[in-house]
């Protein structure tokens, strides 16, 4: 990360998930988005699916 530009404070944040996201200790839900917005949260796999138009410049 830092090679291509990022500071490495901030390279030094983003890989301390790693260790967490790979022993599923930040695998969690819960229902706050739908209460804020009062929408059923979605994947980010199904957010990409659904607006990949829009995304790629297709829309």
């Amino acid at each position: 990360m830092v090679t291509n530009g990022l500071p490495e404070f901030m390279a030094n944040v983003f890989s301390s998930f790693d260790v967490p996201i790979a022993k599923g200790n930040l695998d969690m839900a819960s229902d706050e988005v739908e209460k804020l917005t009062g929408l059923r949260p979605q994947s980010f796999r199904d957010f990409l699916l659904a607006n990949t138009p829009a995304l790629t410049g297709q829309a």
